[in-house]
């Protein structure tokens, strides 16, 4: 089916890939999913992928933001042939075809107070593998808008999940969002797991399982201090580039891995207190939904009652709306919330390639 005969059609059930490559260097998360409508817009998540980054592209990821322009576009080429073939591959495995591809590909730069967001993973060599329709880009409208091109995923939020007031997705960055009567407030709140797997390599292992490592550690009151100043003074979003001077602080304090995961976790719970201290029951996804401490803690903690969700949403969530933003963009519908992201007027995000 070209999508020229999709577009304005309200074809049952569209079928859509989201692709989703996060703050915290884990890897490529893939889900093909089914939309439909009735009575709103339902979900059938049918089938997950994840693709782990090898060490040697995580480094190479991790040190993006500090090389020449020509060698950021050529791997921003080389990522993009990459997500096609990874895709092409997996669709092939599990014999689908989808009506579309939105990849929202992997952040190096992020600095809407500049008027600029850059995801690595060029759209044109993507489709150029796969052979499909194709949207990327999702943040540049929102950000040319005057937006902070973030969150965008509490638009999926709202429309996919009407049952929940609250969701908290804590990967690299934990942003949380509530809901209104006809539209989110959202945030990015704190660093999380770009800190803590940071500490939990120097323990031997890519992230902090249950918590186990923070579990052991104590506050160290000083660095505690150096990184809720820092974190509470940010406004807007969160990005890579502004956890370097944390991370800078982090080693430079000379703690045991445990001291620094425990100092990390202790200094996410009261930047939540003292930016978003929500009431009521939160759906948690993302990867720090696995960390049973930090859960335990929270509920400890705060006043929400913190509920990790199904194992598969904790880990495709973003990757699921993605397929919904893009399949919006498809049809020409806004698919951001401007009272979110602080933009003059709602936009279409994404570059749509028939």
């Amino acid at each position: 089916m070209v999508m020229e005969k999709m577009v304005g059609t309200r074809i049952n059930p569209i079928q859509a890939v989201g692709l989703m490559s996060g703050t915290s260097l884990d890897g490529i998360d893939l889900a093909y999913v089914h939309f439909w409508e009735e009575d709103g817009w339902k979900f059938n998540l049918q089938h997950t992928h994840y693709i782990p980054y090898s060490n040697q592209e995580k480094k190479e990821l991790r040190h993006l933001m500090e090389v020449p322009a020509a060698e950021l576009l050529s791997a921003h080429a080389r990522l993009g042939h990459r997500f096609g073939q990874e895709i092409r591959s997996w669709l092939n495995n599990i014999q689908q075809t989808p009506h579309l591809i939105a990849s929202h590909g992997h952040t190096v730069f992020h600095q809407p107070e500049k008027g600029f967001t850059f995801q690595l993973g060029d759209g044109y060599a993507l489709q150029r593998e796969v052979g499909l329709p194709v949207v990327y880009d999702f943040r540049s409208a929102d950000v040319a808008a005057g937006g902070q091109g973030a969150p965008l995923v509490p638009f999926g939020e709202f429309h996919l999940f009407p049952e929940y007031d609250h969701f908290l997705n804590i990967g690299g960055i934990a942003n949380g969002s509530s809901r209104q009567s006809d539209s989110m407030q959202a945030r990015d709140i704190s660093f999380a797991n770009m800190w803590f797997n940071h500490s939990s390599q120097k323990r031997g292992f890519e992230f902090d399982e249950n918590g186990e490592g923070a579990k052991k550690g104590v506050v160290c009151r000083s660095l505690f201090s150096q990184l809720l100043e820092e974190s509470l003074s940010i406004p807007g979003s969160l990005s890579a580039e502004l956890a370097m001077s944390g991370l800078r602080w982090i080693d430079a304090a000379g703690l045991s891995p445990e001291d620094e995961l425990r100092t990390e976790l202790e200094v996410m719970l009261e930047v939540f207190r003292q930016k978003w201290n929500v009431e009521g029951t939160v759906l948690v996804t993302g990867g720090g939904a696995k960390n049973t401490f930090l859960l335990e803690r929270m509920n400890q903690t705060l006043p929400a009652n913190f509920v990790a969700a199904a194992p598969e949403l904790i880990d495709f969530k973003e990757a699921l709306i993605f397929a919904f933003l893009g399949l919006l963009r498809t049809r020409g519908e806004k698919n951001v919330f401007p009272s979110v992201t602080g933009a003059k007027f709602a936009t279409s995000g994404g570059i749509f390639l028939p």
